[in-house]
Order: structure tokens, then C-alpha cells, then sequence
């Protein structure tokens, strides 16, 4: 959904329940657009030329949206801050090259969903990446990691195994400290 009052836009995932307790929890995510230079787009003529637009719409939709099932059973949609979605096409553009990189986030800021999208979509995508490696440097960041991924992946049918990769899994070879 997008909501403005035609100088401050912003775009927000549907909440799971139609209740204004529901709208009041998800004040946290609505989010003002901003350019790959983070500069904000608050304008609503500005905003739909730029956010709005097709094909811009329908990959905000589909490919930058998820639905989360949480640890109690309830699903909710998602979709991305600017800032991921600008990091997801570089990861996957240098992906296209051939080329490396890396993408720097400060605490808090999604790091473990930006790495899920950008992994979905590279293992969706027909430029020869095979499989994406995470390294963290911490038990517990392996943990976590592992159980967000495992929540974000319920809407990719994906599954998850300690050994080789299976047709439709997105996490392999987890608990791996070597």
C-alpha cells in the first residue's frame, strides 16, 4: 500500500489482520522511498514515477515483498527498505559480471533478509550462480541466521539440509564451523 498526503509518501506491506491494533504495529514499516544516493522521494507524483512505475511496481511486488511466518504460526507480508532493495540489485549485478563485493549494514538494519532476497533471487536467476556462502564469525549469527532464514523460506517451499544440495533448497550445509 502506498499512503500519502502528496508531500509525504510511504509504502507499506498489507498487515496479516484488518484492526487498527494491527495498522498501529505496523507504523514501524512504513517506509519513505529513497534514491540509491538516499536521497528521499516524499512527493507523490515524484513517488509513483519513480517507485510506481512498471516494470519498478511489479518488481517491488514480487520479488522485494515476502511473506514471514513467524514462531507463532502467523504469516505476515514484508517488503524491503529502499536501502536493501538498492543493495540486492548491486549484489546481483555483480553477480552478473562475475564480480565481487560486499554489502555493509549497520546493526538492526535487515542484513539477514537483504542476504535472503538477494540469495532467493540469485538462485532464481539463469546467470550462473550456484550457491551463495554465509560466513559469520559467531555461534549465535549462525543461529540466528538459520532460523530467519527458515522463516523467510516458508514462502519459497524451501527446505534445509546439512548435506548437498537438493532440487528447491535454499539453505545447505548449515552448522558447519570448518
Amino acid at each position: 500500500f502506498v499512503v500519502s498526503n502528496k508531500v509525504d509518501t510511504r509504502y507499506f506491506a498489507r498487515p496479516s489482520e484488518d484492526t487498527d491494533a494491527a495498522y498501529q504495529r505496523m507504523a514501524k514499516f512504513l517506509f519513505n522511498w529513497r534514491t540509491e544516493e538516499n536521497v528521499p522521494v516524499p512527493d507523490l507524483f515524484d513517488f509513483a514515477r519513480i517507485v510506481l512505475r512498471i516494470p519498478d511496481a511489479h518488481e517491488l511486488i514480487s520479488q522485494y515483498t515476502i511473506l514471514v511466518d513467524d514462531q507463532k504460526n502467523q504469516k505476515f507480508l514484508m517488503v524491503l527498505r529502499p536501502y536493501q532493495i538498492h543493495a540486492i540489485r548491486k549484489i546481483r549485478k555483480q553477480a552478473a559480471l562475475h564480480e565481487g563485493g560486499f554489502i555493509w549494514h549497520a546493526t538492526g538494519s535487515g542484513k539477514t533478509i537483504t542476504s535472503f532476497v538477494a540469495t532467493k533471487l540469485l538462485a532464481q536467476n539463469a546467470i550462473g550462480v550456484d550457491r551463495t556462502i554465509m560466513v559469520v564469525d559467531r555461534n549465535d549469527l549462525d543461529s540466528q541466521t538459520q532460523d530467519e532464514f527458515t522463516k523467510f523460506a516458508s514462502e519459497y517451499h524451501t527446505g534445509q539440509t546439512t548435506g548437498n544440495t537438493i532440487n528447491n533448497t535454499l539453505i545447505v550445509g548449515i552448522k558447519n564451523k570448518h
